[in-house]
């Protein structure tokens, strides 16, 4: 397949496959029969929270997801940004992609600079953050590496997220209709909007209004597009929505986003979607995201922070972080999975520590630290129950009883499946 072919395959992979997409669509709403979206809310949080007796009678439901979350769509963990041994196993990958993913050697070397200041990334952001010149150097070199992690996910599969997330996207849905189901992620991929936009894409058709789908990011202002309108209509080939959906269930990103921008002047958030991700549209988001699409200024950058800097933050940030503690106030049960509540996140604890007081948590994590268990038990005083699985098997268990026909018929349609392995050299990831 030549880069050429490979770009038509990105950009019409949802019309090349709309015959399976629109038979998924009517499946997924099998498991609650002829019933709308949403009217078997109580099924499928007793499938979801089936190893969690004493849990199913809650209504508003949130997710705090870190890292971990989103290990297997191939997205770094925290230790992972900066390690060696990730980078080549995600050059590895890019080897088996048709059209390639350039020079992967300047990238290396760059990682083993910054490296010298610190081998945590968000130690690194944070060291940066007051010198502008290296921070915006630390940015995009996050923009290369989640980007890429995303290209990779998205050029190759009718559904592009896992299967594991696309039942979690389902539940989410079927919440949010009957109760309250919201997010809240220290992560700066999309795996969670993919997810959502990917089910919402396969539901639009059937004609649910689209601010009952997709996703929003919380801010209290107008969110702006990056990208002029007529090239918006030609970004037809994946989930992500081309302009700023506004949609149903509210993902609030405290650190920021590798899809949003920030004017440094105004502060006005702008959203920069789907392909724009790929290294392979870096000229297009050296062209559009150039300047303020309110004020026209040029101080203009990737809307993301390190943990602990919440007095320097924008103010559309601080305004996410006193909406989060807001959506835990008012949540019955609270899933924490993949995020490990490190120590150093100051003000991530004190929120937790404040708003989940005597909540029913459920944490997911395969080996939750003992500061973890101490902080929710002891100092935050919820009533906790422990999962000791990864995000991805907790997931695929609990999909195995709501919806065990999705995982057999559809898994191949989801990511993460790699081509031409023959290309790869087999490094491994851990």
């Amino acid at each position: 397949m030549t880069a050429t072919e490979q770009t038509h395959y990105r950009r019409s992979g949802i019309a090349f496959a709309a015959g399976k997409l629109c038979y998924i669509a009517k499946i997924i709403c099998r498991p609650v029969g002829q019933e709308p979206l949403g009217t078997a809310h109580h099924r499928a949080m007793q499938a979801y929270l089936s190893v969690a007796p004493g849990l199913l009678k809650a209504q508003n439901v949130l997710f705090v997801l870190g890292s971990g979350a989103s290990y297997d769509h191939g997205y770094p963990l925290v230790r992972e940004f900066l390690s060696t041994k990730y980078l080549t196993w995600l050059c590895d990958q890019c080897a088996g992609m048709p059209a390639g993913q350039g020079d992967h050697a300047s990238r290396l070397a760059e990682a083993e600079q910054f490296r010298k200041i610190s081998e945590n990334f968000e130690e690194l952001l944070s060291a940066a953050f007051e010198t502008p010149a290296i921070y915006k150097r630390v940015l995009d070199y996050a923009h290369w590496l989640l980007g890429t992690v995303w290209e990779i996910d998205h050029g190759r599969h009718h559904i592009n997220t896992t299967v594991e997330y696309f039942g979690l996207a389902t539940l989410m849905f079927e919440i949010s209709q009957a109760a309250q189901c919201s997010v809240i992620t220290f992560n700066y991929d999309t795996a969670v909007e993919d997810a959502l936009s990917a089910l919402g894409r396969l539901l639009a058709p059937k004609g649910a209004p689209k601010e009952s789908l997709y996703f929003n990011y919380g801010f209290e202002q107008p969110v702006l597009n990056v990208l002029p309108e007529r090239m918006i209509m030609d970004f037809t080939g994946t989930a992500l929505p081309s302009s700023y959906p506004n949609g149903r269930v509210p993902v609030l990103k405290l650190h920021g986003s590798v899809t949003t921008l920030i004017c440094g002047k105004c502060g006005t958030v702008h959203y920069y979607p789907m392909d724009a991700l790929s290294p392979t549209r870096a000229e297009d988001f050296k062209l559009y995201a150039n300047s303020c699409k309110s004020c026209g200024d040029s101080s203009f950058q990737l809307l993301m922070v390190p943990p602990g800097k919440r007095k320097k933050i924008p103010i559309a940030l601080d305004q996410l972080w006193a909406k989060a503690q807001g959506e835990l106030a008012s949540s019955a049960l609270v899933v924490i999975a993949g995020y490990s509540m490190p120590e150093y996140d100051v003000e991530a604890r004190s929120m937790l520590q404040t708003a989940l007081r005597n909540k029913n948590v459920l944490l997911i994590d395969p080996a939750p630290s003992a500061s973890a268990i101490e902080f929710l038990s002891n100092t935050a005083r919820v009533n906790l129950s422990v999962i000791r699985q990864t995000t991805a098997a907790f997931l695929r268990q609990e999909l195995s009883v709501f919806a065990p026909w999705l995982v057999d018929k559809y898994a191949q349609a989801c990511a993460p499946i790699y081509l031409y392995r023959e290309r790869m050299a087999g490094h491994p990831r851990a």
